[in-house]
């Protein structure tokens, strides 16, 4: 759910239809998003996510020093970002063909993967809050994999 205010003399300078509404005004999607506002708050959603999160940041810290492919792990709850470089040093990005090869051979094994960022080398891992601890970790273990053939 979503929402925007701005000031009137800025309003007045949209043309009309100039804004896409998504669902305006529908009750029932604010009914939907309502609910599932109290579901993460029911099930402490919120918290399991920044627990797991802090355990894959963790892990993928850690590969991070043997592996010179990574540049940063940054990110917060399950929302993390791998960055991957051609050159630690230097932090040039990886080349798109390269980050695409990763991404193809990730695929492969089961592990849908979206590149990011300003030069297509973000790896950004976005998983359902419900996310079992044991797919999370096996999505790593394949994204390391690959990482380290791909050094």
């Amino acid at each position: 759910m979503a929402g925007l205010l701005m000031r009137r003399d800025l309003a007045v300078q949209l043309d009309d239809h100039s804004q896409p509404q998504t669902f305006a005004a529908n009750a029932l999607s604010a009914e939907v998003c309502m609910t599932n506002i109290n579901i993460i708050e029911r099930d402490g959603l919120v918290q399991r996510a920044a627990e797991v999160g802090d355990e894959a940041m963790q892990r993928l810290k850690a590969a991070a020093e043997d592996l010179e492919i990574i540049g940063d792990v940054r990110g917060r709850g399950l929302m993390i970002g791998v960055e991957l470089v051609a050159n630690r040093e230097t932090r040039e990005p990886l080349s798109p063909d390269k980050t695409g090869d990763i991404v193809i051979a990730m695929l492969q094994r089961g592990v849908i993967m979206v590149p990011c960022g300003r030069y297509g080398n973000v790896l950004r891992l976005m998983p359902s809050l419900t996310i079992p601890r044991s797919y999370m970790n096996a999505g790593i273990d394949i994204m390391l994999d690959e990482l380290r053939n791909a050094q």
